[in-house]
């Protein structure tokens, strides 16, 4: 239906612009601007909790509606407790070290109750330069159970809130992300909690011997 695509399409929107701002956050870390970042990081966790409000009235994309079919599809209480967790590993945790994030869902219920915990320490060790074993912690939730509640809007008001949710975050742009001009990216020493970790990029050639770290 319209207000279905409505949802959908205003979600992933809203998701667009927080990546916006994690890139941003982390380029104020880099330049030690703390009270920028904490800023960032509110707006962050406001605009993921937007849109997952939005997604609980989405008759699809929801975390509740995913792990339902895992119980349904259960012939004892056994079964049950596996398919479930089995549901939950699949959008959190499958795949395994080289694959993490594989298969991740703009969900309702799964933004709330797995993304922005997780974003919200990430930003707090970024701010301590403490390690984190953020592997663990998905693992934990996979293998967790339950769901927090959230009140969906009512059928009336969801496409006008949509249409809301755009207008209001329409300021978040890539313009927002304060990075050196040739920055091709940047790392927190707390990521690497192996001895050995291998970064891929891809940059000119003429910047090689210009390259600093």
């Amino acid at each position: 239906t319209y207000r279905a695509a409505a949802v959908m399409y205003a979600a992933m929107y809203l998701s667009a612009k927080a990546d916006n701002l994690l890139d941003a956050i982390n380029w104020a870390y880099q330049k030690g601007d703390r009270r920028r970042a904490e800023e960032l990081e509110t707006r962050l966790v406001q605009i993921l909790t937007d849109a997952d409000r939005l997604l609980e009235s989405h008759p699809v994309l929801r975390l509740e509606r995913w792990l339902d079919k895992a119980r349904a599809a259960a012939t004892n209480p056994e079964e049950e407790e596996r398919f479930v967790t089995e549901a939950r590993r699949l959008i959190s945790v499958w795949g395994g070290p080289s694959l993490h994030d594989y298969s991740p869902r703009v969900w309702a219920g799964f933004i709330r109750d797995f993304y922005i915990p997780r974003w919200q320490k990430y930003c707090e060790v970024k701010k301590a330069a403490v390690p984190f074993d953020f592997a663990a912690h998905d693992e934990a939730w996979g293998n967790g159970s339950g769901i927090s509640e959230a009140e969906p809007y009512a059928d009336s008001e969801v496409i006008a809130k949509a249409d809301e949710l755009i207008t209001r975050y329409s300021d978040i742009t890539p313009a927002i992300v304060d990075a050196p001009a040739n920055a091709i990216g940047q790392w927190s020493p707390f990521e690497f909690l192996k001895k050995n970790h291998r970064i891929h990029c891809t940059i000119d050639r003429e910047w090689v011997p210009d390259v600093k770290a």
